[in-house]
């Protein structure tokens, strides 16, 4: 099980390739080839499991953010009371989403961080799943990698100062949500 954190990689290379500053865990592989695990922040974690069933038992997590359709995601929604950004990135409530593609999430579905998941409404609803699917579609597409991120995400712009894709405002940190 490997989890990233916020800034942890996978680097796949030949052996005698200059290791990735930050490696935390190398496997040499046959045909001249090794994958390090890198993770400059040191926010994740490396596990081993016996199986993905198992481990997702045992650390309670909540289903795949990508495998719930509209009713299953209502009904999750519903029971939950607090802010909406700490209900997506609750692992045991719903799984795979983290920090990042929250706010992303979010500022497509044009919903506030903070707003209460037992007040929105069901067309919220409806436009936040909608937009949970595409962005995490989106960013599976793209690696993963900011730069390949369509330009109407707030994720290749997600630092103070940057120009916002909708509004061309600046963007500003809530000090109660920054990472």
């Amino acid at each position: 099980m490997l989890h990233f954190g916020m800034t942890g990689s996978l680097s796949y290379r030949r052996n005698g390739a200059r290791l990735p500053p930050y490696t935390r865990l190398l496997i040499d592989f046959g045909r001249n080839r090794r994958l390090a695990y890198v993770d400059p922040r040191k926010l994740g974690r490396i596990a081993l499991a016996g199986s993905p069933r198992r481990f997702v038992e045992a650390h309670r997590l909540g289903p795949d953010a990508l495998a719930l359709d509209m009713a299953g995601f209502g009904k999750l929604v519903a029971a939950k009371r607090g802010a909406i950004k700490s209900w997506l990135m609750d692992q045991h409530a719903i799984a795979g989403i983290g920090n990042v593609y929250a706010d992303e999430i979010l500022f497509q579905a044009g919903i506030h961080p903070r707003r209460s998941a037992s007040a929105l409404d069901r067309r919220e609803l409806s436009r936040l799943f909608t937009k949970l699917q595409k962005v995490l579609r989106k960013a599976i597409a793209a690696r993963a990698d900011p730069a390949r991120m369509p330009k109407s995400f707030l994720l290749p712009r997600r630092r103070r100062g940057a120009l916002c894709p909708r509004c061309r405002g600046r963007v500003k940190a809530c000090p109660q949500l920054a990472d």
